[in-house]
């Protein structure tokens, strides 16, 4: 056997080495798979947006390709192309957090050589933590919010740093009104194809019983025996005691913003932003705010768990909190 001739058969047995099941598999049909391993250990929100940035932003170009034909080159071409026509935060999500994710999985199942976004650069998003809202907006959204069937709502959000799907999914039974405390044990979020919402269990550090100030504790009892009363939830829709629909919910948190002339970089979250605020400017400690917002920091190693009772501490925050609202209130 001549030199050529050897060195083409060492080729073609190199070659045969470094074949990967991915050569047959397309990135559409692994996908499907993966999400629904992935189904399990995300929150429904999250699956759901995953799904959606996959299908309308992956699918269509990368959909019919084998995995292993998927290069550095092809996603970064890519990238370029959606960093011009979205938002960097969502450019980042959709190839790292789902397109990064998949490779990461089909790697580890020895599908493909490498993952291939290892080394795909992505455009830097812009920090923007939101803002607080002024004692002004504050005032202005709790008169305009009061004329409404859930006028409760804003009061809730602005005194204890609720979730919105916390809100939504409150019970009167969940409160306390002996020790002025709210267990918060559930969420009702929007799901994708549904046209109200699905409840679900909040992360594991949300699981939280949170002090309410008196202030709030009085709005409370005033709402239940009127609206309340024969009621289950404590937000509802008006013709019915069911839950609102967190999209419907939103829409009459904007009238409300629009009637009180309050800009639209105001959101529901940013209530939470707000009662954060207001706790540091009361001078209240930062690990008792978690406790009280069931918040999420790695730096502070603490979860709340749902049978956790609240503390002294957290009943500083929240009267704090409340004669903070007090005072912009009635000034």
């Amino acid at each position: 056997m001549d030199t050529q001739a050897q060195l083409s058969e060492i080729l073609n047995i190199l070659k045969k080495q470094q074949e990967y099941p991915g050569d047959e598999i397309t990135l559409d049909s692994f996908m499907q798979s993966w999400f629904i391993g992935m189904k399990s250990s995300i929150m429904p929100n999250t699956y759901n947006k995953y799904h959606y940035l996959y299908r309308l932003h992956l699918k269509p170009y990368f959909g019919g390709h084998p995995l292993t034909k998927i290069d550095i080159d092809m996603i970064q071409e890519l990238v370029a192309l959606k960093a011009n026509q979205l938002a960097s935060s969502v450019v980042r999500e959709i190839f790292s957090c789902v397109l990064k994710q998949a490779m990461r999985s089909a790697e580890g199942r020895k599908l493909i050589p490498s993952n291939p976004c290892t080394f795909v650069k992505l455009p830097q998003v812009k920090q923007d933590h939101g803002r607080a809202m002024t004692d002004e907006e504050i005032c202005r959204m709790m008169e305009t919010s009061r004329k409404s069937w859930s006028w409760i709502a804003f009061p809730i959000l602005i005194y204890t740093g609720m979730r919105r799907g916390e809100l939504l999914a409150l019970e009167w039974s969940d409160i306390n009104f002996e020790k002025n405390e709210i267990r918060i044990n559930k969420s009702w979020v929007r799901e994708k194809g549904k046209s109200g919402g699905t409840l679900n269990d909040p992360k594991a550090q949300s699981f939280r019983v949170i002090k309410v100030p008196e202030a709030l504790m009085n709005l409370l009892r005033r709402c239940r025996v009127n609206e309340g009363k024969g009621r289950t939830y404590v937000v509802s829709q008006l013709r019915s005691d069911k839950r609102v629909s967190p999209s419907n919910f939103e829409k009459m948190f904007n009238r409300w913003k629009k009637k009180a002339g309050i800009s639209k970089e105001v959101h529901i979250h940013t209530t939470r932003h707000t009662y954060c605020t207001l706790g540091q400017e009361a001078g209240a400690d930062a690990f008792d705010l978690i406790q009280q917002t069931g918040h999420s920091d790695p730096r502070m190693l603490y979860k709340v768990y749902f049978h956790a009772r609240t503390s002294e501490a957290q009943e500083k925050v929240s009267d704090r909190i409340g004669d903070r609202l007090e005072s912009i209130l009635s000034a």
